[in-house]
């Protein structure tokens, strides 16, 4: 490993630590859940999962773009990020995910 690389600095951070990977966690696991509660759904035919359903979406959602604005501050106003073919090809995973 090479000792003498900087660590990249988020613009998009509180305190020194970058806000992106601070917000992702619940949308995923929402969305995630998702997919549990349409299966729910789908089985059992509860009107309740249904509502959760529509609640994780939405939350997913909301919560993804929220995420996404953190993110897209990093990758537009940090030139090592934007250097690097791995943000670009996340930031338009995450566009087409949340699309």
């Amino acid at each position: 490993m090479n000792t003498s690389t900087k660590p990249i600095l988020s613009r998009a951070a509180i305190a020194g630590h970058p806000v992106h990977p601070m917000l992702i966690h619940f949308p995923v696991a929402a969305l995630m859940a998702l997919a549990g509660t349409d299966a729910a759904y789908l089985y059992g035919g509860d009107p309740f999962w249904a509502r959760a359903g529509l609640w994780l979406a939405g939350v997913g959602a909301l919560g993804g773009w929220t995420a996404s604005v953190a993110g897209i501050v990093d990758l537009l106003s940090v030139a090592q990020i934007r250097r690097l073919i791995t943000a670009w090809g996340h930031a338009l995973m995450a566009v087409m995910m949340l699309s």
